[in-house]
């Protein structure tokens, strides 16, 4: 059996969030600038699973914010009557989906950064994929 012949081709919105997502290499030097802040705050480093969690909270709320920015940004054009609704009907909904898939793929990767999770690069880049069963399993430990 060919099983090369029952893979799907990549979408060109999947294509695009990969070419946009953050890099594994790119998430490990974030969560390290937390984890640096977290050892210069509380004089060690985060080991138990509470201190993991106080990171991957901070990731979350960072990533949360930046939702909320690209959404708001997305719709702006809606606000002048015609052309502006024309552009955001448009080009409001491809971008704002893009964006919101960048930001689960870019937050999941960080949030298996912070748990140490030892996974291949092809691994964390697929992994968001299963994003809803990634954040349950992560945040729970």
């Amino acid at each position: 059996m060919n099983h090369a012949a029952d893979e799907l081709e990549p979408s060109r919105l999947q294509k695009a969030v990969e070419t946009i997502a953050i890099t594994p290499e790119a998430a490990t030097k974030l969560v390290g600038g937390y984890r640096a802040t977290f050892e210069n705050k509380f004089k060690r480093e985060p080991e138990s699973l509470e201190d993991k969690r106080r990171i991957a909270a901070k990731i979350i709320g960072r990533y949360s914010k930046l939702s909320a920015a690209a959404g708001a940004v997305s719709a702006a054009p809606s606000v002048i009557p015609g052309v502006g609704t024309a552009v955001a009907v448009l080009g409001g909904g491809v971008t704002d989906a893009a964006m919101a898939l960048k930001l689960q793929v870019d937050m999941c990767m960080c949030l298996v950064e912070v748990y140490e999770t030892e996974l291949s690069s092809e691994d964390k880049k697929h992994l968001p994929l299963c994003q809803p069963w990634v954040r349950r399993r992560v945040l729970r430990g």
